[in-house]
């Protein structure tokens, strides 16, 4: 019960310290969730990027395959000169 005592104090301080006292706390709880954070090592990292790079030339192709089918087909539909 204490505790929980203590934190309604601190948090009714911190509201009637302005803007400045919101902006601390909130750069303190902004660090101690960034401590939180498990960051990925550089292997992980490399096989991520290999895997976004992948995956966008897989999608790049096969947006540019419906483009060309798209194009021919409206090519040959309205008679488009070729």
């Amino acid at each position: 019960m204490a505790l929980s005592q203590q934190k309604v104090k601190r948090a009714a301080s911190s509201e009637r310290a302005g803007v400045g006292g919101r902006i601390r706390r909130f750069a303190r709880e902004v660090r101690a969730e960034v401590r939180k954070v498990v960051w990925p090592g550089r292997k992980e990292v490399i096989q991520y990027t290999l895997v976004v790079l992948a995956t966008a030339l897989i999608v790049a192709i096969l947006m540019g395959a419906v483009d060309l089918l798209v194009t021919e087909a409206l090519a040959l539909v309205l008679g488009w000169g070729r």
